[in-house]
């Protein structure tokens, strides 16, 4: 259990895929939960029942909250270290590891530590900790992105090949995808797996490439 419990708070390692999936799909219960919930709050405001239901849904809300957002620090931390060890061997990499922008992924994790604890009083709290879990995964899988295309020149130097493979060349991560997720309470991010895949493959294939450079 311990071992568990250290695996998944660690800042070292990539976090697994089975524990993101079941996380997501308890977040994405928890909000029509919460919905809900809110929803009857508002409407019988005295009830002992929805004032329960309400309790309930913010509990099981927090908790996903919670877990989806250590799994996205975790990424956050564990490509970062990546890029930069990778810089540390090929300064040329260093040129297109200072554009990474993670702005965005900084905001969201800010907004969902701000909604987690909004959540603990207000109706409607979900919302809060939902938006800010969006924006920070769809900012880390635009961010991922845009480099990935910006290293691709140094990479064909490095790796001496005219062509490398693409994680994210398929992915889409336009407005309007970031309007499903929200719209869908992260049900969106849920039925499409291959967000998550791309991340974990693209870090998979960067973590290759830097036992290659130390070599």
């Amino acid at each position: 259990m311990n071992n568990k419990m250290f695996s998944f708070l660690s800042l070292k390692e990539f976090p697994e895929r089975t524990l993101y999936q079941y996380l997501l799909l308890l977040f994405v219960i928890s909000n029509f939960i919460s919905l809900l919930a809110s929803i009857l709050f508002v409407a019988f405001r005295f009830s002992l029942g929805a004032n329960q239901f309400l309790g309930f849904s913010q509990g099981l809300g927090i908790a996903c909250g919670l877990g989806l957002l250590i799994i996205l620090v975790r990424i956050r931390l564990v490509i970062k270290n990546l890029f930069s060890a990778i810089s540390e061997e090929r300064p040329e990499y260093a040129s297109v590891f200072l554009k990474f922008n993670e702005t965005l992924i900084n905001v969201g994790i800010s907004i969902v530590t701000a909604g987690l604890i909004l959540n603990l009083f207000l109706p409607f709290g979900f919302l809060v900790v939902l938006a800010g879990i969006v924006i920070g995964f769809h900012s880390l899988i635009a961010a991922l992105k845009e480099h990935e295309e910006n290293e691709a020149k140094i990479l064909e130097m490095i790796r001496k090949e005219r062509k490398t493979t693409s994680f994210f060349g398929n992915i889409v991560a336009d407005s309007n995808v970031f309007i499903l997720m929200f719209l869908t309470l992260c049900g969106y991010l849920l039925v499409h797996p291959e967000y998550f895949e791309s991340i974990r493959n693209y870090f998979e294939d960067r973590s290759k490439l830097c036992l290659e450079v130390k070599k």
